[in-house]
C-alpha cells in the first residue's frame, strides 16, 4: 500500500464520523426550536390567547435569565386575550430543566 493510501484509509472514517455527527446536530436543533414552536402555540390557544408577536430570546431572556437551563426555549410573548382583549407581554419559558424534547411545560414570567 502506498503512503497517499493509508492517509485516505485514515482520513475517510474521520470525515464520515464529522458529517454524520454535524448531521445529527443540525437534526436535533430544527427538531428542539420547531418542538418550541409548537408549546408556544399549544400554550396560547390552552389559554384562549392570540400571539401578536414571539420573539426567540438567545441572550435575553429577561427575569428567567439566572432560572433556565441551556436545553430550554425562552420567547419573548406579546398577546391578546380573547376573553377581554387586553394585551399583555412577558417572557415565556418552554421545556423542563432536560430541554424541551422531553417536556411539553410552558411558564410564563409577566412584565
Amino acid at each position: 500500500m502506498s503512503n497517499q493510501n493509508i492517509e485516505f484509509a485514515y482520513f475517510l472514517p474521520v470525515m464520515l464520523v464529522f458529517v454524520l455527527s454535524l448531521m445529527v446536530i443540525i437534526f436535533v436543533g430544527f427538531f428542539h426550536y420547531k418542538k418550541s414552536n409548537q408549546i408556544l402555540n399549544d400554550w396560547a390557544s390552552d389559554n384562549q390567547f392570540v400571539i401578536i408577536e414571539s420573539k426567540l430570546q438567545l441572550f435575553n431572556q429577561g427575569p428567567l435569565y439566572w432560572t433556565t437551563s441551556p436545553a430550554q426555549t425562552v420567547y419573548y410573548v406579546k398577546i391578546a386575550c380573547k376573553k377581554d382583549a387586553r394585551i399583555k407581554q412577558g417572557y415565556l419559558r418552554c421545556g423542563n430543566i432536560c430541554g424541551v424534547l422531553f417536556s411539553s411545560k410552558a411558564e410564563i414570567n409577566w412584565v
